[in-house]
């Protein structure tokens, strides 16, 4: 029977390579990698920026593993990633939450 392996929390980019974990092109390496970054990391931008740097589907990844841990920590999502993202989208959030939340309650 194998060993298990464990990772510590805030791993390195290069302790999940040597690791074996992959971030891969196939679908089931990213969604899998990006849980592994969910476990790993209590920091939304760490987890973004880890993800980032390891290569692969690292636009999926980071999204995934990013929105997660964000949900959880919020306070570990840069503010001024949050407002550039918004700026050049020409996201309006508030508008759209208030009409998500009407749009629910009129369901009731």
């Amino acid at each position: 029977m194998a060993k298990k392996e464990v990772l510590e929390k805030e791993v390195s980019i290069l302790d999940l390579r040597i690791k074996g974990l992959n971030p891969g092109f196939q679908a089931w390496e990213g969604a899998s990698f990006a849980l592994a970054l969910v476990m790993l990391y209590e920091n939304a931008r760490e987890a973004i920026l880890c993800a980032v740097n390891m290569g692969g589907d690292a636009d999926s990844i980071a999204a995934m593993a990013g929105g997660i841990i964000a949900a959880r920590f919020p306070s570990t999502l840069p503010r001024k990633w949050i407002s550039t993202v918004k700026r050049v989208n020409n996201l309006r959030m508030e508008e759209l939450a208030a009409g998500l939340v009407a749009l629910r309650l009129s369901k009731i």
